[in-house]
């Protein structure tokens, strides 16, 4: 798991560069600390000291340690999401080709370490945390869907065959997939051309049912 370097004070006011990059420091360092040992089990205190930040800094940036797990949930899609949509402009306008792409991306982001260690922390706190799993959910679950009901949409116009209800189709795909990584997950080690075979499997099942979309 990545590990961000302390950040290293410089006298004077820091600039909007290094405000960022403490903000970072302090993200990175808390995904760390929270997926490896647990959000009960890590202080905001220790927090500050492994990201090499002073107590006051951090909490002027995050003032209990529910807001910095708010803002690492945050922080965390916004990456993966980044690092995910890298290849997305060589796609093509064939909604076969599409629909697949984006079953594989949410197999390949499911299938990361770090994002099956987010879900379970989100698991594990959500009763008490309920606002964070939220986040969670209308950041990363909603967007993908968003992403993929208006790729359904424009390209139903295009085909002639428009969709009634894009939003579901998208919903059925990207539940379909990360719920049986999410459980098959649970009880092994799923190899990764297995779950991108499960995920052409998924998004043709959906393409075979063009005609009720």
């Amino acid at each position: 798991m990545q590990t961000a370097p302390a950040f290293k004070p410089k006298r004077g006011r820091p600039t909007v560069e290094q405000v960022a990059a403490i903000e970072q420091t302090i993200l990175t360092t808390a995904r760390r600390m929270f997926l490896e040992d647990g959000f009960d089990n890590v202080a905001m205190e220790a927090v500050a000291t492994e990201a090499g930040v002073s107590k006051g800094t951090l909490y002027a940036r995050h003032p209990s340690k529910e807001a910095l797990l708010t803002a690492v949930v945050h922080s965390s899609v916004a990456e993966w999401s980044a690092r995910a949509a890298q290849h997305d402009h060589l796609l093509t306008d064939n909604i076969n080709e599409r629909l697949r792409h984006h079953a594989r991306i949410i197999a390949s982001s499911f299938g990361s370490p770090d994002v099956q260690a987010l879900c379970r922390l989100m698991f594990a706190t959500q009763e008490r945390f309920p606002s964070v799993s939220a986040a969670l959910h209308d950041v990363g679950y909603l967007y993908a869907v968003g992403i993929i009901a208006r790729d359904i949409a424009g390209l139903g116009v295009k085909d002639g065959i428009p969709a009634r209800d894009p939003d579901s189709v998208a919903y059925m795909l990207v539940s379909s997939v990360s719920g049986w990584l999410l459980q098959e997950g649970a009880a092994r080690d799923i190899p990764a051309e297995e779950a991108q075979d499960m995920a052409d499997r998924f998004a043709d099942l959906l393409l075979a049912a063009r005609a009720s979309w």
